[in-house]
């Protein structure tokens, strides 16, 4: 298997280094700008349905019009017929694709295809430029609102502490009883929880307001 492996190898090169010189060549490929591709004939019937349709001639060389096919492509096509690599990129799929067409080469079609499609695959996620995208709408009004509530709860509690301290009648400030901080209500004795007192009669009309 070996020594048919390298032997088919030889028989491809020594053909592509004939073709490169125009050397035994019977085919010509013309792309319309006057530029001619030598070939084998029986090398491109052999992948080409173009040529292994073409009746036989009795002239040295069958010339084949190829009308709107790359060049670029089409060296890489008669490449990949005398020695079987494709070497395909990016940059050149198209034109490959477009040689192929022309040439009716599907086996190339197909390789372009498989190309393709693992190209898309691998593709990475590119980051879209531009500013940074901002926090939804509805997010922003749940943070508002919950910084907004823990300001009314700071302030509740500050408003608490503060009606806990209460000044005397003499000027003092003390902290006083919760019972006091009730709006609107007089408390008393009973209310806070403490037993009656009774008031002497000389402090009675000081402790009426």
């Amino acid at each position: 298997m070996a020594a048919e492996s390298s032997h088919a190898r030889r028989l491809l090169s020594f053909l592509d280094q004939q073709r490169a010189v125009g050397r035994f060549c019977d085919a010509m490929l013309n792309l319309g700008d006057g530029v001619l591709y030598p070939a084998h004939r029986n090398v491109l019937a052999c992948f080409s349905e173009l040529l292994e349709q073409s009746s036989a001639s009795g002239t040295p060389y069958t010339e084949f019009c190829l009308q709107g096919c790359p060049s670029d492509g089409l060296e890489l096509l008669l490449g990949f017929i005398y020695t079987g690599e494709l070497k395909l990129e990016p940059g050149n799929l198209h034109k490959v694709q477009q040689a192929a067409v022309s040439l009716c080469v599907p086996e190339a079609l197909a390789l372009c295809q498989q190309f393709q499609g693992s190209s898309v695959d691998r593709a990475p996620l590119k980051q879209k430029r531009g500013r940074p995208r901002k926090c939804p709408p509805d997010l922003v009004k749940v943070e508002n609102s919950s910084t907004a509530a823990g300001d009314e709860s700071s302030f509740d509690s500050t408003a608490s502490s503060s009606a806990l301290i209460t000044t005397t009648r003499s000027g003092r400030v003390v902290k006083g009883p919760k019972w006091l901080v009730t709006a609107g209500v007089r408390p008393t004795p009973e209310s806070a929880g403490f037993p009656p007192v009774e008031v002497a009669p000389r402090y009675a009309a000081e402790c009426q307001i």
